[in-house]
């Protein structure tokens, strides 16, 4: 028996110790005497380790402890900020709920482990061909080459037309998830600063990547204080919706709600005692993820060459350029930002300070100032506005420069001032509109402005309407009304209505087929306008193994057939798969045997190939991913291996292999009572004295030392109830009896 901070409500009459290994036990917690039941590893000197998320859920606490490590692929935790007990005669786990606690955080990501990256790669193909009357047959392409090596993932992209390849990019990137960093090299897109363009450059680039530490905050988010005279539960809600759910030690608390709010809002918690009294505590917030967490620092340090014509023929690096971006978190209400870029005889430099407030939303005030040594001084003012919440919005952004100002990407003063302004409004649950004007007065071609009003309607279940205008000076009024209308769980009609000034209406008949899980749709559509006619039809497959189109079309008496497909191929030392196109790479999940269901976020991700492997897509890197293994597939041997584990993969091939075991030093058999049931799980099994390393499991199975091979085992089992198993033989084909005993 072990006992921790000698809690007076522990009972200590039992004192026979637990077997090292993974444990089968009840548990039990001080607070609400609730009862669940899980698992547990004990080590060698008698500690308790848990797997992350039952720490969490079974302690009630909002954070893990520091001491951790990983075993057959999942990280366990050594329970030691609250007091416990084992109790092994009845096989309990005691919990005590007195630890005092300041922070709840609604979810708490486990700190699963990275999965290292690994050798392999994958190539992207995407085909398109046209076969019609009078043009003959054109083909078009692109492929993308993907390697995963030293630690990083390389890339390069080709399209493949009429005239010719050409190259489109190149890049390899390195993550840093410790400093929450990239490193790339290549072909990079230079993100700008308040209304600054992206800007296209061959060269280095070294900066923060928040989106690999996908845990952490980034932004500020409201906390709610209080004070719980006794052990509480917390209900947290936001705009009237129960968002989380935290347990509460007697005592001043701070309930941080989970990320992801965006906008205007309201707060409120109600915390009910163990006596149930409630306390109701309410407040109003507005947070954006365009601000910094007090503290966090955003930089960038760019160096290279400036891409001109990208996917022309006209494509080449130009002038060489260095440029600098830095935004911190000052407070929890405002971020400043600043930019510097330095060109061959011209400088410019841009700051940004943005302010979150909770009754007037967000601001931005941005001032620039650059010197070329043709042009002389230029400048630049910037203003924002940005209001977000449930109801609707309002955005608004103002600039104005200088003829001489210049910054990466335009030429200098090409801009005279911008004026863009949207608004959108909910009318009710089922109706919304939004109208914008933007406005650019140019130095460099001709004024743009834009105007733009739409409205939207909900019909019931399964119908909705749509009205919208676009109008912009010297070009004709473009006015559509659609309608979409869910005929069936497999059948939809989408209708649209346009007219434009200088040319008239048109109707476009839209009929989509798309059978419930199916990889298969099709879709007929028409569209009929006072000088031109089209019908075309097609037939879709979206798979594990890519995407297909195969369509027919008749326009103006000429008609066309149309293909396309994207596909992939992917590879890792040992396998190659076909599979759909590839993003940032993927995981394979080694299973050890065929035909093996596995499952991603509890949802069913395919069955493991003729090599035991499966190739799953769509992972989303440093994302912490739960795989696991369909339990009833594996073969016996393998049954007692680790058949679940959450990890996080790399950017870039991981392998993860579960099911594995050391069959060289154990082996795998099922018992059965001389009475004729199976073996009881959770028993307990002893040779010499010796406790196995896991208890019985379903269907009498059991995991033992090959070692043991020709001598007696002996199983106590959860009753108290004792057998006996005369001879352990040396191989698994034969079903075992365990003798009762008296």
């Amino acid at each position: 028996m072990i006992i921790h901070d000698n809690a007076a409500w522990f009972d200590s009459s039992c004192q026979q110790p637990f077997p090292a290994g993974i444990q089968l036990v009840a548990i039990e917690r001080e607070a609400d005497g609730e009862q669940l039941a899980g698992r547990i590893r004990i080590d060698d000197a008698g500690q308790v380790w848990l797997a992350a998320q039952d720490y969490l859920d079974w302690t009630g606490l909002a954070r893990l402890p520091a001491t951790s490590i990983t075993l057959d692929g999942s990280a366990w935790y050594r329970l030691e900020a609250i007091p416990y007990q084992l109790d092994s005669c009845n096989s309990r786990l005691q919990l005590a709920a007195s630890l005092e606690r300041r922070h709840y955080r609604g979810i708490q990501t486990p700190d699963a482990p990275r999965l290292p990256t690994s050798l392999g790669g994958y190539v992207n193909a995407d085909v398109f061909g046209v076969v019609s009357d009078g043009m003959g047959t054109t083909l078009t392409g692109q492929a993308e080459l993907g390697l995963s090596a030293a630690g990083g993932l390389w890339r390069t992209r080709q399209v493949f037309l009429r005239e010719g390849s050409q190259r489109l990019d190149s890049q390899v990137r390195w993550d840093f998830p410790e400093q929450m960093a990239a490193l790339e090299a290549g072909d990079i897109i230079n993100t700008g600063i308040g209304i600054s363009p992206n800007v296209r450059f061959g060269g280095l680039s070294w900066g923060s990547d928040f989106s690999q530490r996908p845990e952490l905050p980034t932004y500020p988010l409201p906390s709610l204080l209080g004070d719980a005279t006794l052990p509480s539960t917390a209900e947290l809600y936001i705009d009237g919706q129960l968002r989380q759910r935290d347990r509460l030690a007697a005592g001043p608390f701070a309930l941080d709600p989970v990320a992801g709010l965006n906008g205007a809002g309201d707060l409120q918690v109600i915390v009910r005692d163990s006596l149930g009294r409630e306390t109701v505590i309410s407040q109003p917030f507005y947070t954006s993820p365009r601000l910094l967490r007090r503290g966090l620092s955003d930089y960038h340090l760019d160096i290279g060459r400036l891409r001109e014509g990208f996917g022309t023929q006209d494509d080449r690096y130009g002038d060489s350029f260095l440029s600098g971006r830095w935004h911190r978190g000052l407070s929890s209400h405002g971020t400043l930002g600043l930019r510097t870029d330095l060109l061959a005889g011209s400088q410019s430099s841009q700051a940004e300070w943005l302010y979150g407030s909770q009754r007037w939303g967000l601001w931005q005030l941005g001032l620039g100032a650059s010197h070329d040594k043709h042009a002389g001084w230029g400048e630049r003012a910037t203003a924002g506005y940005e209001w977000l919440s449930r109801q609707g919005s309002v955005q608004a952004q103002f600039s104005t420069s200088s003829p001489a100002f210049i910054e990466l990407g335009r030429e200098p003063g090409a801009i005279a001032r911008s004026i863009r302004v949207q608004t959108g409004w909910r009318l009710g649950p089922s109706s919304s509109f939004t109208l914008g004007r933007s406005e650019e007065q140019r130095r460099d071609r001709e004024n743009l402005v834009v105007s733009a009003a739409s409205w939207q309607q909900t019909l019931g279940t399964h119908s909705q309407l749509i009205f919208s205008v676009i109008h912009s000076p010297g070009s004709a009024v473009t006015s559509s009304i659609g309608l979409s209308q869910q005929l069936t769980p497999q059948w939809q009609l989408g209708g649209l209505l346009t007219y434009r000034s200088d040319d008239g209406g048109g109707l476009q008949l839209g009929l989509t087929w798309q059978p419930q899980d199916s990889s298969w749709s099709a879709r007929l559509a028409s569209e009929a306008r006072r000088r031109e006619h089209a019908t075309q039809a097609n037939w879709l497959y979206a798979g594990d193994r890519g995407q297909a189109n195969i369509g027919i079309g008749e326009r103006n008496g000429m008609t066309s057939l149309q293909g396309s497909l994207a596909t992939s191929l992917a590879w890792i030392p040992d396998n190659v798969f076909w599979s759909k196109r590839q993003q940032n790479g993927f995981v394979v999940v080694d299973a050890g045997s065929p035909d093996v269901s596995v499952f991603r976020n509890h949802q069913l991700a395919g069955r493991t190939d003729q090599q035991g492997q499966l190739l799953v897509s769509d992972t989303w890197p440093h994302q912490s991913t739960e795989f696991s293994l369909g339990w009833e597939d594996l073969p016996l041997a393998a049954q007692a291996g680790a058949v679940e584990a959450t990890v996080r993969p790399p950017r870039g091939i991981g392998i993860l292999t579960l099911a594995s075991e050391d069959k060289s030093a154990s082996s795998a058999w099922q018992a059965r009572l001389s009475s004729g049931e199976w073996l009881p799980a959770g028993s307990s099994l002893l040779h010499d004295g010796q406790a196995a390393e896991l208890p019985s499991g379903l269907d009498g199975l059991l995991y033992l030392p090959a070692v043991w091979a020709g001598s007696s085992i002996e199983a106590v089992m959860p009753d108290q109830r004792r057998c006996l198993i005369a001879t352990l033989p040396a191989t698994t084909d034969q079903e075992l009896t365990c003798q009762l005993l008296p």
